[in-house]
């Protein structure tokens, strides 16, 4: 950090919470519903806050470039762009089109708000992503799948570019060390839903079938903010589903496994 003083500046943006608990219920009550019908945009709270600040509208007018990390990040640059402005790069960790697809595939058809509301998540996804998208002078990605989805959300228009991430430093993986025990690796962030409900699936629909041919198998779930579901599963289970919490570093987990 001390190596980067005078280079960087961070501008630290407020957000406004009701005193009263009663309104801050209310309010998360409307944020749901604001996240529920508009995926991709962040709730109107954090959009105010930025428009608010004077210290970030000045960052963002002076900007030579703006790199929006993920997506949904991406909609707060939709409106502040003018002409000769800067180079916008969104960074899109996922595609987010291709999880509410998903979604819709598990709701089914037919006349069911489940289905219903599925179908309407993965139209209000599509057209704002595609804004998103459209609007940016580049769209990172880290796979090349991920990139031929920008062009299916967004059309031709769009400017998708791979970036593969390194895993490591070393260029050859390494031989597998440690505890012989056969092993296999969750990594994951499990504050984010998709993280933690196929960490869940793992643990209840894959792992069992696993475990009932080859019971000294271990399933390592590592990652931040593993939730009370998973760890009440791996309380069952305790020899069967370790759980690390945050890691410093992935390489020496990634070494202990065999899968």
């Amino acid at each position: 950090a001390k190596s980067l003083a005078g280079l960087v500046d961070v501008v630290l943006v407020p957000e406004h919470l009701p005193h009263s608990p009663h309104a801050r219920r209310l309010l998360s009550a409307v944020e749901r519903q604001e996240q529920r019908l508009f995926p991709v945009r962040p709730v109107a709270r954090r959009r105010r806050a930025l428009t608010r600040s004077t210290a970030a509208r000045r960052a963002l007018a002076t900007a030579d470039a703006i790199e929006y990390q993920w997506t949904e990040s991406g909609w707060l640059g939709l409106r502040r762009r003018p002409a000769g402005s800067a180079l916008h790069v969104v960074v899109a960790h996922d595609v987010v089109w291709q999880n509410y697809a998903r979604f819709l595939s598990a709701a089914g058809t037919g006349w069911h708000p489940r289905a219903l509301l599925a179908r309407w998540r993965r139209a209000s996804v599509r057209r704002d992503e595609r804004r998103i998208y459209r609007h940016a002078d580049a769209v990172v990605s880290f796979s090349g799948k991920d990139a031929a989805l920008v062009g299916r959300v967004a059309g031709p228009s769009a400017r998708a570019v791979v970036v593969r991430p390194p895993l490591a430093d070393a260029s050859e993986i390494s031989p597998r060390t440690g505890d012989p025990t056969p092993t296999v690796l969750f990594v994951g962030a499990f504050d984010r839903s998709v993280n933690a409900e196929a960490a869940v699936w793992t643990m209840t629909d894959i792992a069992p079938r696993v475990l009932a041919e080859h019971p000294d198998v271990r399933f390592v779930f590592a990652g931040a903010r593993p939730t009370p579901e998973m760890r009440r599963l791996a309380s069952e289970r305790p020899g069967s589903f370790p759980i690390t919490g945050r890691v410093e570093s992935l390489e020496p987990v990634y070494a202990t496994a065999d899968a």
